[in-house]
Formats: structure tokens, sequence, C-alpha cells
């Protein structure tokens, strides 16, 4: 009796040798981190859109409900201190849009170059922790 232990190694199975060598599975894992990185993208996109689009409806509220209230002003200092108001708040609309959009244009190229750089080079980087 062989008191030794030894290991036999059966034949090679047909779908054995189709799996993906750890390798292969890390770039898999990397490819799909960035698509999960474009799809935050693109439901960040939808939410800044949809909330765009509702702050555009208030503006024209606001701006007929501004035009409403000149119309009926018999003085043209209280027409051009309701102008005033409204076309402040207009501005600060426009600011605050410009802004939310550069931020998104910021995260948008981040996740962009990530995703480029996962499919050329294989290393994912996370942009979404460093936006």
């Amino acid at each position: 009796m062989n008191d030794s232990k030894s290991t036999e190694v059966g034949p090679v199975i047909a779908w054995q040798s189709f799996l993906p060598l750890p390798d292969t599975v890390h770039r898999e894992e990397e490819l799909q981190g960035a698509l999960r990185g474009d799809m935050a993208l693109f439901d960040d996109a939808d939410r800044k859109a949809r909330a765009w689009a509702e702050r555009r409806w208030l503006t024209i509220e606001s701006g007929l409900k501004a035009l409403v209230e000149i119309s009926t002003c018999k003085d043209p200092v209280s027409a051009a201190a309701i102008y005033g108001r409204w076309f402040v708040g207009s501005l600060n609309g426009i600011t605050e849009d410009l802004r939310e959009a550069q931020e998104f244009v910021i995260k948008a190229s981040a996740i962009g170059q990530s995703t480029a750089r996962a499919m050329v080079e294989g290393v994912l980087i996370d942009p979404i922790s460093r936006a």
C-alpha cells in the first residue's frame, strides 16, 4: 500500500474547455461595471430632463402670472417692479439650469472616459465615486 496521496486528473469535459479564463472574467466584470456607469448616466440624464421640463413649465406659468399682474397695473412703477421680480427669477433659473448642465457634462465626460478606458485597457476607474 502506498501512503502518498496522488492526484488524478480526469479527462477534460468539453464544456470545461469553454470556461472563461480568470483574466477574461476580470475583464468582463470591468466592462459590466462600465456599462452600469453608462446606464446610471442615462438614468441621471432622464431625471435631469424631466426636472428641466418641469422648471420650464413653472417658468411659463410665472411669466403668464407676471403678464397678468402687469396688465392690471395702473402705475408704471408697479409694473416695472413686477417685471423686475420676474426677470430676476428667470435669470436665477437660467443660471441654475446652466450650473446643473455643466455638472452633468463633467460627470458624463468622466463616465465616458472610464468606459473607453475599460474597453481599451481593461482597467475600470469608477468616476461616480470621484464625481
